[in-house]
């Protein structure tokens, strides 16, 4: 990933009762990540992020030679590390956002973080040590005359800064999504890697990875993305782990320099009536950079849901992510605006979480369902005298309601006792249920239905005394609205 630089946002200017009311540009912006609105030497609105016309006579390059290779890794397992990720992705000055391969749609796309679902990135990246520059950059007369006449326009024209430089390179980038059946699963596998990430750039590494991914019941699967490979040669992706060292030397072979980064300076560098202070606050800009993240973030969140909920909220992230898009060029002027779409992206970011934590209480649940006795297999009542089995405790917040069937029962000389539960949750499905036998040290208890109990609305259960006892039990039920845990079951 590359190293990207949130700007300080220039210098404030407040008003007489102290509220800041502009920001005064900062005059040179190196480290911004290259994008398709960037040429060298052309111009960069620093309020919309979008290119402006060539301002500049025409100009010689001094080249960059030394070339320098990085490899670095990024593990996506919890929503901390997804916030880190997505913060050097979607990064810039002012709203000169730029884009990086990892800001790129490609690799939004294929990020996955859930209960069950991790992501791990390597970047593999060669870049020259410094930038190739304008030599001795000069105003055209026309942009000069502009600049005279009307400094206003000349900012509508050619905007705040020029790309004064451009550094070189290409990257790859491996993405390893890793499922599993369950949330221990993920977490066993998190705890492995977390400790020292295997290189999969190497054979040994990619090896190891495999192994470490077995030994967790996880599985893999991998694709890449390049930037500085010509699409005129035959992309090579890698179908396994084992494949990726070979696609690096693939890569080294056919990748070509392209502008990976750019250094932008201030047009008051070359005449200071060149204005740099433009009438937004700072604080605008913070919170615009925000406002991206945010959106960035509940979009891999969307795409990372369950069934049938990820379509809905993926539906709904691009078209809040869209319509930022589409006022990108007004909104830093425009607070209300960003205040609105920033409250629609923490409400979508809420939403998602709830739909999260639903899950995360329907996946314990589902392991509980797993271990649930076959149907008519008998459990001694003295062996098993306090079981439970899926989410078997109330919660309130998740709206799990508790279901107390206390059942007893004397003796009776030479007889055996009986009882039945037998009790259906119209609107709710079962995500766990208990058995403690209070007293009554013989007999046996059992299924009798042969559907599972959990992931039902149907509760069913038997139980029987030894000869001349009694029994006493408590048998506790829990349920959650079928409304509000719309999950798919598990096959079984």
């Amino acid at each position: 990933m590359p190293a990207i630089r949130l700007s300080t946002l220039g210098t404030a200017v407040t008003t007489p009762d102290g509220a800041p009311a502009s920001t005064t540009l900062d005059m040179v912006l190196p480290g911004v990540p290259w994008s398709a609105e960037l040429q060298l030497g052309w111009g960069v609105n620093a309020l919309t992020g979008q290119g402006a016309d060539l301002a500049l006579r025409p100009f010689d390059v001094k080249p960059a030679s030394v070339i320098n290779l990085h490899s670095q890794h990024h593990q996506i397992f919890n929503s901390e590390q997804l916030s880190s990720t997505v913060s050097a992705a979607v990064s810039g000055s002012y709203s000169i956002q730029g884009s990086t391969i990892l800001a790129s749609a490609s690799f939004l796309d294929t990020v996955r973080l859930s209960s069950t679902s991790a992501t791990m990135l390597w970047q593999l990246e060669w870049i020259a040590d410094d930038y190739e520059m304008a030599d001795a950059p000069e105003f055209n007369p026309a942009a000069l005359k502009l600049l005279k006449d009307d400094p206003e326009r000349f900012r509508e024209h050619y905007g705040d800064y020029f790309v004064q430089g451009q550094r070189r390179g290409a990257r790859m980038l491996v993405v390893c999504n890793a499922s599993a059946s369950t949330r221990e699963q993920i977490r066993q596998f998190g705890a492995r890697v977390s400790g020292s990430m295997p290189n999969v750039f190497s054979m040994e590494g990619a090896t190891e990875l495999k192994h470490q991914a077995s030994e967790s019941q996880v599985s893999l699967s991998i694709t890449a993305d390049y930037v500085g490979v010509p699409r005129k040669v035959d992309w090579r992706l890698p179908g396994s782990l084992e494949e990726v060292p070979g696609v690096k030397d693939w890569f080294m072979q056919v990748s070509e320099g392209v502008p990976l980064m750019a250094r932008l300076m201030h047009y008051a560098a070359l005449d200071s009536a060149c204005p740099r202070r433009v009438d937004v606050p700072p604080d605008r800009f913070v919170e615009l950079q925000s406002l991206m993240r945010l959106s960035s973030r509940v979009g891999v969140l969307a795409r990372s849901l369950p069934s049938p909920y990820q379509a809905e909220y993926e539906t709904r992230a691009t078209d809040l992510a869209t319509r930022i898009t589409a006022h990108e060029a007004s909104l830093p002027r425009d607070f209300e605006l960003i205040q609105r779409l920033h409250d629609e992206a923490r409400t979508l970011e809420t939403d998602i979480g709830r739909i999260n934590r639903h899950y995360a209480v329907f996946e314990a649940g589902m392991e509980g369902r797993r271990e649930e006795p076959a149907p008519g297999e008998r459990q001694s009542a003295e062996e098993r005298r306090t079981v439970r089995f899926g989410h078997a405790r109330a919660n309130e917040e998740e709206a799990v309601v508790e279901h107390y069937r206390p059942v007893e029962v004397g003796g009776a000389f030479l007889q055996h006792k009986e009882h039945v539960w037998d009790e259906r949750f119209p609107g709710q499905v079962i995500l766990g249920w208990s058995v403690e036998v209070y007293w009554g040290d013989s007999g046996e208890w059992w299924r009798s239905d042969e559907q599972h109990i959990i992931g039902s609305d149907h509760f069913v259960l038997r139980c029987r005394s030894d000869l001349s006892r009694g029994f006493s039990y408590k048998v506790r039920i829990y349920t959650v609205p079928r409304a509000l845990y719309q999950f798919d079951l598990p096959s079984d």
